[in-house]
């Protein structure tokens, strides 16, 4: 083989090296799609702006990774430090329910205690047996089945439920039924204390001491739904306590004037409670959403029905002054009030409050009216009543 045949075998071996080599780093250059035609060198003036142009944009790219950075960072922080106001924030919360709730049971218990030990005499004996023999039983034994119902409900879903919020409800609404049932239970068995009061009309004194230790906790749980201030809260609740516990000694004390200033403390006091639930109310139908209109429709019903039904509370008191009623009638209108108040329209506020803040969009779809659940917590002790009652 001469030196030339060598020499084309070797640029053909070349030339076949270096096409496979371009199949194996591009697999698609087999394409019989048009090629394209081959990009002009660029010149040596245009060499140096291109690098300009490329250093520039190399600036820019490591600048905004800088400043995205630098953001991510700050809200992160910033989500941080939220996330740690709102644990405080629940924490201190779920420190003071804890408070209030142990501190009513161990005055409630320790109020009955007193009335039934200490100032039940004879005399006040012959009148409580007298009192509720008079009575229907069914007065005490529907409430005993409503508020018994309500308890075991608020127990099971404070043990299976696992949103902080809602378990904190759930505690205050437990509160609230058991307050109400132990007195319930404790007149159906004719041992709540009845004494008379200086017009001589039996008065049963424990009821409102389940009313001030109920009612206080019913407006805390109700100001969850606004955003109405903890002084302006607490405020309320102490307003409520010393409306309730003002109206006792103005039944008893011997002095009329004495009577006469207790009385019209706890009047001029009921005005300001029923604003400050009005505001709760009027604050939670703000944050709803714009077009929620049926969470805005629910809201404004509850918002009348608590209004209405806690100004039955005074109207009965006046009547039974002006003895246009008798002990029966105030018995039943008084756990009417009662059952619809605590079980029907707070249980269900307390069930459709997510935050403290505003309420969740979702509350149109969890609320259902009082009558409603009422009508299931009945129909579900329908059976039972006719044995509480034997």
């Amino acid at each position: 083989m001469t030196r030339l045949e060598r020499e084309k075998m070797g640029g053909r071996k070349q030339r076949c090296a270096c096409f496979a080599r371009e199949l194996r780093i591009r697999p698609n250059s087999l394409d019989t799609t048009t090629p394209q035609a081959p990009k002009r060198p660029s010149t040596p003036t245009e060499a140096p702006t291109a690098s300009i142009t490329s250093i520039t944009q190399g600036h820019e790219s490591s600048k905004q990774r800088r400043l995205s950075i630098d953001s991510g960072s700050v809200g992160s922080s910033n989500a941080h430090s939220g996330s740690l106001t709102i644990s405080l924030s629940s924490t201190r919360q779920w420190s003071f329910i804890k408070k209030i709730c142990s501190w009513g049971v161990a005055s409630f218990l320790a109020s009955v205690a007193c009335c039934r030990l200490l100032l039940d005499s004879a005399d006040s004996t012959i009148v409580r047996k007298t009192f509720y023999a008079g009575i229907p039983r069914i007065l005490y034994s529907l409430p005993v089945a409503a508020f018994g119902c309500a308890l075991f409900l608020n127990i099971s879903s404070w043990k299976f439920e696992t949103h902080r919020s809602r378990q904190q409800l759930c505690v205050l609404v437990i509160y609230i039924s058991g307050v109400a049932f132990a007195y319930e239970l404790l007149a159906l068995y004719s041992e709540a204390p009845i004494f008379l009061t200086q017009g001589g009309r039996p008065h049963s004194v424990l009821r409102y001491v389940m009313w001030a230790h109920a009612t206080p906790v019913m407006v805390y749980a109700l100001s969850m739904l606004s955003d109405l201030s903890t002084k302006r809260v607490h405020t309320a609740m102490l307003a409520d306590v010393v409306m309730i516990l003002a109206a006792i000694p103005g039944e008893y004390c011997s002095s009329w004037l004495v009577r006469y200033f207790f009385n019209t403390l706890s009047f001029f006091l009921f005005p300001f409670v029923l604003k400050e639930i009005y505001t709760m109310f009027t604050q939670a139908m703000d944050a709803t959403a714009p077009n929620d209109r049926q969470a805005y429709t629910s809201l404004k019903f509850l918002r009348g029905f608590t209004l209405v039904l806690w100004s039955v509370f005074p109207v009965v008191w006046t009547l039974c002054q002006l003895d246009m009623i008798d002990s029966v009638m105030e018995e039943g209108l008084h756990s009417m009030a009662d059952v619809f108040g605590k079980v029907g329209c707070c249980c269900r506020c307390c069930r459709c409050w997510t935050t403290r803040a505003r309420l969740d969009a979702t509350l149109s779809l969890t609320f259902r009216s009082p009558f409603a659940h009422l009508s299931l917590t009945f129909r579900s002790l329908a059976k039972n009543l006719y044995l509480i009652e034997l």
